[in-house]
């Protein structure tokens, strides 16, 4: 799309229809504005209104994305006739759609319509088709995923050239649709299933690939269907990790569905399964089939979950079989919190129940009872359901072998854990490397190594928190810090470049040792958007400003804002420019 048709649909949605009548040299009034004015002029338009403005040129794209936009769910419909979909979740009722066509039309392209169907409303708009709409479509996905800073949410691909650009481009992604015979060899089924992370769906039409071709490995997705399956082999499905499977045409036996049943109920394999559909075409009986297919099963009623995660961890516990029972039972997903010190607690929290709270903690004092013992107290709204278990002198461990006990039973991760303890960090990164929260106290890291260790193995998705580390004082981290929110109380040890090459969110710096001149540094790169693009809060303590004079504040404060560019506001807008 040329940078006049992009300005022309701008300004045709304001009204200004004579800027077609205008010399080529003088199309573009917009950009001729200061940054700060046009900042004030395209925070309100429309998503689509964005996406021309930020077409015009390099600049125009460079302002579009200072704002912090809400995040977009971005779908591609990757065909003959390519659209692209957007979403917003704080704006349900209203869809955005970019398409492609080739035919006329009296308003000129590109031309933007609403459209009033139901309780939606949908904004489209058209952009010419130059006989080349899918490298188009490539192109403005792009533009718009690095605009909006929002990853392609669902891709349906009916080209291959699709698969080759989405591995490249965004290999990580929550849903794909593949359609019929767009897979037409045997490389290009193994490079969609060993180089795209699909996290939530995975849809897959005929392939158009030798009909006695078998695939026998898993499909590493949550969620799959496949169209025609008759190349899926018995292997593939005892060996996966998936949650639901469909099939349809299967080539299974009544045999295999047999082995995957009872797989099935005994928990040896598929332990993450909930939903499984298979459709077949045989000759057999209906009546003979089903007869085999249920062989030796066995077929027991439930009366759902009780919501008692305490008394479920001790029949687990009795024996093997107990455990292998107690796993068979579809359990609500649990938020389990690890507090890992000298006296370990493990909490756990059930979406479908926030007025229970059930723990698991350690005694060594003696009690009438004996242990183990259940105690329940009534707290204002909450009860907490209380197991204590003897302290053998070695709760660290023990605690660590119960959280993979209970993980396991009721197939829920740990959320979050409070480590007090170094041998807990080389057991989480083996155990479960990826997390949403983690605290590590005072002079657990103790050396170079550990530090490495954590900035290299584990993920933490959500918060980071770290007290003082036990490390030579003339340690200085210049690594990023791959958290979307950290905070550190003794950072003397964190540089100006760990702070400008992270893409963290949130970043709060306790007993900082950074200069004014580097605060100064990171405000500048903030306020630009050449670097910090996810930036939302910084806050910088630093322990020297507290024995400040008057006239040493206002020094620190000169220096540290020297040559910003101040704005008033009125509250958060989420816009680091607003300084």
């Amino acid at each position: 799309m040329s940078v006049h048709a992009a300005e022309t649909a701008l300004l045709q949605s304001f009204g200004q229809l004579d800027i077609q009548n205008k010399p080529q040299k003088h199309q573009s009034p917009l950009l001729k504005l200061s940054r700060v004015v046009l900042l004030e002029c395209i925070e309100h338009l429309d998503y689509l209104e964005i996406i021309l403005f930020s077409l015009l040129s390099k600049r125009a794209k460079t302002i579009a994305k200072f704002i912090r936009w809400n995040p977009l769910t971005v779908l591609l419909k990757a065909n003959s006739q390519s659209a692209i979909q957007l979403r917003c979740s704080i704006n349900p009722g209203r869809i955005w759609e970019i398409v492609y066509e080739k035919k006329d039309a009296s308003s000129g392209y590109s031309y933007i319509k609403s459209i009033l169907a139901g309780p939606r409303v949908f904004y489209c708009l058209t952009l010419r088709d130059h006989e080349n709409a899918i490298e188009d479509s490539k192109q403005m996905t792009e533009h718009i995923c690095e605009v909006f800073r929002s990853p392609i949410s669902g891709i349906e691909i009916a080209e291959e050239s699709f698969i080759e650009w989405l591995i490249k481009f965004q290999p990580t992604i929550r849903c794909v649709t593949i359609r019929k015979n767009v897979v037409t060899s045997v490389e290009t089924l193994y490079r969609v299933l060993n180089n795209l992370i699909v996290t939530e769906y995975f849809w897959l039409g005929s392939i158009a690939i030798d009909e006695n071709f078998q695939y026998l490995e898993p499909i590493p997705y949550r969620s799959i269907a496949i169209k025609d399956s008759s190349w899926v082999g018995l292997p593939s499905i005892l060996n996966g990790i998936n949650s639901i499977i469909c099939l349809f045409e299967s080539n299974l036996t009544a045999e295999d569905i047999n082995t995957i049943l009872k797989e099935w109920q005994m928990r040896t394999k598929l332990q993450n399964l909930d939903y499984l559909r298979i459709d077949i075409c045989t000759l057999l009986d209906a009546g003979i089939f089903i007869e085999t297919a249920v062989k030796r099963l066995e077929v027991t009623l439930s009366d759902g979950n009780d919501g008692r995660p305490t008394k479920v961890i001790i029949l687990s516990l009795l024996s093997k079989r107990a455990k292998a029972i107690a796993k068979l039972v579809r359990w609500n997903s649990l938020n389990i919190l690890l507090q890992a010190n000298s006296k370990p607690v493990i909490q756990l929290k059930c979406s479908i129940n926030p007025g229970r709270i059930w723990k698991i903690v350690y005694g060594k004092k003696e009690v009438s009872s004996g242990y183990p013992y259940f105690k329940s107290i009534l707290a204002g709204p909450r009860v907490f359901y209380r197991l204590t278990l003897r302290d053998h002198e070695n709760a660290i461990e023990d605690s660590k072998q119960m959280t993979e006990h209970i993980c396991e039973v009721f197939r829920s991760p740990i959320s979050s854990i409070q480590i007090a303890e170094q041998s807990l960090i080389e057991w989480l990164i083996n155990f479960q490397p990826t997390i949403r929260y983690v605290s590590i106290r005072k002079d657990v890291v103790t050396s170079v190594g550990i530090w490495e260790r954590i900035l290299n193995n584990l993920k933490v998705t959500e918060h980071f928190w770290l007290e003082s580390i036990a490390i030579d004082e003339n340690f200085q981290c210049t690594e990023s810090i791959p958290s979307r929110s950290i905070t550190i109380t003794d950072s003397s040890w964190v540089t100006l470049p760990s702070i400008l090459n992270g893409n963290n969110s949130t970043i709060r710096l306790f007993g900082s040792k950074l200069s004014p001149k580097d605060i100064n540094t990171i405000l500048k790169e903030w306020q630009m958007g050449t670097k910090l693009q996810n930036l939302e809060y910084l806050e910088i303590k630093t322990p020297a400003i507290e024995t400040f004079t008057r006239q040493d504040v206002e020094n620190y404060t000169f220096e540290v804002l020297k040559d910003l560019r101040l704005t008033e506001s009125d509250g958060n807008e989420g816009r680091p420019m607003e300084v």
